[in-house]
């Protein structure tokens, strides 16, 4: 990225910020104790303070359309919605009223001068914000005195056991005595958004940043009841290139057979000269052939 700034630091564009931050009023404090009375720990008192703020209204002027300017605190409780920007400086606000450490953060383009990004280079404003820390790694995260700060990250580590009953009462009954079992998978693994949306083209011009790297292993039992015999499983595969890794891995048995299945990527940001290598990874993963399990009553 190519950024100028007529600002001479960071500190100096976010001072346009900082300078309009208020002192908490009653009002605030007021509500801020209002909110949270039964709440017995601090984590308990952010979250319900963190969904009071994400259910007011949501104002998408972005923090240059309104001239760099935050409403007070007190005018986007008494308005019930605010921008990004000013939804955030609330949220500190409630929380620090009752005592609670926190303070707003700003996101940047990472740059080799730390320096060289004002204030229409800020991506957001917020006191915590899961996505951006997920990809810290490519942007430079401060607070308003532009200190940097480290994000604490969450855990996107996928391990799940499932246990399948194959019988001729289960799974998805076929012609001529064929049944049909698809393997389960988490509702938020790679495969179920992440995967597709990013996998939607064979070529790509630009670079990819994932929202966060995949780490997820999935061990299926399958138990066979008498009667019924295997037609089509999944076969043994292993794809490792630049990007991750995938793998899957059939152990058989006469009357039960296990499957394992892997997806690490290495890579968060792919290149248009990785994506080929990402691509492949992708349509092994999310092939549906590789889900699903055909058995056939024994005659």
């Amino acid at each position: 990225a190519v950024v100028a700034s007529t600002y001479a630091s960071k500190a100096d564009a976010l001072k346009v910020i900082k300078q309009q931050l208020e002192s908490n009023g009653k009002g605030v404090t007021e509500l801020a104790q209002k909110l949270t009375v039964g709440a017995q720990t601090t984590e308990q008192k952010k979250e319900l303070l963190t969904a009071y703020v994400e259910g007011l209204g949501n104002c998408r002027l972005t923090l240059s359309q309104t001239g760099y300017r935050l409403r007070p605190a007190s005018e986007v409780i008494r308005s019930a919605y605010g921008t990004e920007a000013e939804k955030a400086a609330l949220l500190a606000a409630l929380q620090q009223a009752i005592g609670i450490r926190a303070e707003i953060k700003a996101a940047f383009p990472k740059t080799e001068d730390k320096d060289a990004a004002g204030l229409a280079a800020v991506s957001g404003l917020f006191v915590t914000n899961k996505g951006i820390a997920d990809i810290q790694n490519f942007v430079s995260v401060v607070d308003l005195n532009a200190q940097p700060i480290i994000l604490e990250k969450v855990s996107h580590v996928v391990s799940r056991t499932d246990t399948l009953r194959v019988s001729d009462k289960t799974g998805k009954a076929l012609a001529d005595g064929y049944r049909k079992f698809d393997l389960p998978q988490a509702r938020g693994g790679w495969a179920s958004y992440d995967g597709r949306v990013t996998a939607l083209n064979t070529t790509r011009p630009v670079n990819l940043l994932l929202r966060y790297l995949p780490d997820e292993a999935y061990t299926y039992i399958v138990k066979i009841d008498a009667g019924m015999k295997p037609v089509v499983v999944p076969t043994n595969k292993k794809i490792e290139n630049a990007v991750g890794i995938m793998e899957v891995t059939v152990k058989k048995a006469e009357d039960e057979i296990k499957i394992f299945r892997t997806l690490k990527l290495k890579k968060q940001l792919i290149t248009p000269t990785e994506y080929p290598a990402y691509y492949r990874l992708m349509a092994e993963w999310m092939d549906t052939n590789g889900n699903s399990l055909l058995f056939q009553t024994a005659k």
